[in-house]
């Protein structure tokens, strides 16, 4: 039974609406990618602007840590079942300072140096690049939606992109309200920055990557 609001309307019914007219409105008039097709591209949504750890939103407010260990785990978890790995975009988009940011590409060029080292894989073909690029709201929304690894912020923003998009697993922490994307969603404990179902989420990134590959190899 789909749940109504208390106004009326079938929210899911409308929801969907609203994504089907995204979609439709791409086609017609699309917006350009700086994403690699042929790498395998995950987007992370840094919410800040008036989201700050001393504001009175600061609830919402999740460090730099959040976003370095969630990403870590998704990029050890595909070269562990995917090695060799094609080429990987980390792409962060947000408010802030790149300045601010650099630290999180810092520590994921160091976790992609590691584990493509213990997995032994072949590192003259296998890369990663850590951008920040500074793009219009529109940009943004549509390479959220774009994606094939989503890392969510406490934003609407970044949970509007999940649900419209039939291309990205969305990861994010257990203290949002999401219905379920498309594609799926794997929740982070706010607090440990760890897998709330850690084998389920896991598999579901193998499962993904996989998928992902093969959308890389066919467009070869």
């Amino acid at each position: 039974m789909v749940p109504k609001h208390s106004w009326g309307f079938d929210y899911n019914r409308l929801k969907w609406f609203y994504v089907r007219k995204y979609h439709a409105a791409r086609a017609t008039n699309p917006i350009s990618l700086i994403y690699d097709r042929q790498s395998i591209n995950i987007a992370i949504h840094v919410r800040r602007g008036e989201v700050r750890a001393d504001s009175q939103s600061s609830s919402k407010y999740l460090a730099n840590s959040y976003y370095t260990q969630v990403a870590s785990l998704i990029i050890s978890q595909i070269v562990k079942s995917h090695c060799p790995v094609l080429s990987m975009g980390v792409y962060i988009f947000s408010q802030d300072p790149a300045a601010n940011l650099v630290s999180i590409c810092d520590e994921l060029h160091r976790v992609w140096k590691s584990v493509t080292s213990s997995a032994r894989c072949d590192q003259t073909n296998t890369t990663m690049q850590c951008l920040i690029p500074d793009l219009q709201d529109t940009e943004t929304f549509h390479h959220l939606v774009m994606s094939d690894f989503l890392i969510l912020s406490e934003s609407g923003f970044s949970k509007m992109a999940a649900q419209a998009s039939y291309t990205t697993l969305s990861i994010g922490p257990d203290t949002i309200t999401l219905e379920a994307p498309p594609v799926g969603m794997i929740m982070v404990d706010a607090k440990t920055y760890q897998f709330k179902e850690h084998n389920e989420a896991k598999s579901s990134i193998d499962i993904w990557t996989h998928l992902v590959y093969h959308r890389i190899v066919g467009a070869v």
